[in-house]
């Protein structure tokens, strides 16, 4: 984590490329990083055109379009398709994802 470019959010989380423009590698066709969140705090709504694939590694919640909030353990997945609305949450301890989008 020391070597990545950490962008922080509004409230209480960062974001980091470890594979994409501004990660530790380029990637044409992939664009992976990591998203910490500090505990109790909120991943805004947002969407975007790639598709892309969440990897929990701790306990965390995930919301989809106007779904209710899913927990998802750590280890969990979950696939977002292009222009899903979604936004995830951290619970009492902090969150860490790793998130890989097709370009």
């Amino acid at each position: 984590a020391p070597c990545l470019k950490w962008y922080p959010g509004d409230a209480g989380y960062a974001t980091a490329d470890i594979v994409g423009d501004d990660g530790i590698a380029a990637g044409e066709r992939i664009w992976f990083g990591a998203t910490a969140m500090a505990p109790g705090s909120l991943y805004p709504l947002h969407r975007h055109a790639p598709e892309e694939l969440y990897l929990f590694l701790t306990l965390g919640a995930f919301r989809g379009d106007d779904e209710v909030w899913q927990d998802i353990p750590a280890g969990g997945a979950v696939y977002n398709p292009p222009w899903r609305t979604h936004a995830l949450k951290a619970g009492s301890a902090p969150l860490v994802a790793l998130w890989f989008l097709t370009l």
